[in-house]
């Protein structure tokens, strides 16, 4: 399913991220499941101790990655996936969480904020190929 999230990374460098994350006590993920244990979405969170823009507490909870599949989108399992994660971040001490989303993914702003998300900055990023 993270390939799915990130379709255009390497699938190598996915599944080592993967490995990473499942080795660290600073992440975690949460699994949805079916009743015939089909996982059918994730949500991946970590502690985060640099600065965030708009955080104010340290350490802060920080959502990486979240994925339903599609046929069970806009029932519930995203939110779900997400108090999981929220609860997580409070017994490691977070009183924030964070999250992010690219500002041309019009329907993931919209579902932070219907969790209760509010958005706190915005930043373009520039390259220029020097020689």
């Amino acid at each position: 399913m993270s390939s799915e999230l990130w379709p255009k990374d390497d699938p190598k460098e996915i599944r080592k991220e993967c490995r990473n994350i499942l080795s660290s006590s600073k992440n975690e993920v949460f699994l949805c499941q079916t009743d015939k244990k089909q996982v059918v979405g994730f949500v991946s969170v970590s502690l985060r101790n640099q600065y965030i823009p708009g955080a104010s507490k340290y350490p802060v909870g920080y959502l990486e990655g979240l994925y339903v599949k599609e046929e069970y989108r806009k029932k519930g399992v995203a939110k779900e996936l997400v108090i999981k994660a929220e609860n997580w971040a409070k017994k490691q001490g977070c009183l924030e969480m964070v999250s992010d989303t690219w500002d041309w993914n019009i329907d993931s702003q919209k579902f932070h904020e219907k969790l209760g998300f509010i958005k706190k900055d915005i930043l373009v990023h520039y390259i220029k190929t020097i020689t």
